[in-house]
């Protein structure tokens, strides 16, 4: 932290000017904010003021915050960007230790081989699918296949996701009264070994076909 007490005295104005640059760049490219699927979260007010402390604000947060969060562990690091531990396969493997009913897999794709699960060799039915790549999170790198057979899904992570380790799922359907949604379920270990529930949060009103467009 010392090392940045010099910067002190300019790091407001340099955040200030990097904001107009963002507001400039945005009138030409959506930025990847507002092209993720969690979008919601990053959404700006509209005054022009408001605005330009937000985006300071969400600039600052994401490095000062994960510093708090990560300090110096390397793993910590690491996922902060991508989830090299922490995968798709490593929480599949959990919950299905816990018997947890979730997508089936159709298809592993290790970023150069197409395999297809096994019992779904010869499956050409038509289905909507789901694209999902294993080291991600908050929908970063979603694909959704509104419609297609499990074999055409090949075409697609050769073209968008070369040397992108994913798997493709069943599209999970909500039913209809409940529309898109999630829950957020915040537990904590009582010492007597019993699990407490803090909260439950139910994300609903979603506008895409991610419970992160809530």
């Amino acid at each position: 932290m010392l090392c940045l007490l010099p910067f002190f005295p300019v790091m407001p104005a340099a955040m200030i000017a990097y904001q107009i640059y963002l507001t400039i760049f945005e009138l030409f490219q959506d930025d990847w904010m507002s092209k993720s699927p969690a979008k919601t979260f990053y959404i700006k007010p509209e005054n022009k003021l408001a605005k330009l402390l937000t985006g300071c604000f969400q600039t600052q947060s994401m490095y000062i915050g994960q510093f708090l969060i990560c300090g110096t562990n390397t793993n910590a690091i690491n996922h902060s960007v991508n989830g090299p531990i922490l995968v798709k396969e490593f929480w599949r493997d959990y919950f299905d230790r816990l018997n947890i009913k979730i997508p089936k897999v159709l298809v592993n794709w290790d970023g150069q081989n197409f395999e297809i699960t096994p019992g779904f060799e010869n499956d050409t039915r038509d289905r909507k699918m789901f694209i999902k790549r294993n080291d991600m999170f908050c929908g970063i790198g979603d694909y959704v296949v509104d419609c297609g057979n499990i074999a055409s899904t090949e075409r697609i992570l050769r073209k968008e996701y070369p040397n992108m380790p994913c798997i493709v799922m069943e599209f999970a359907q909500p039913r209809k009264e409940y529309g898109i949604h999630s829950y957020d379920i915040l537990t904590h270990l009582l010492p007597n070994g019993e699990i407490g529930v803090i909260s439950c949060l139910m994300w609903a009103d979603c506008i895409e076909q991610s419970s992160h467009s809530t």
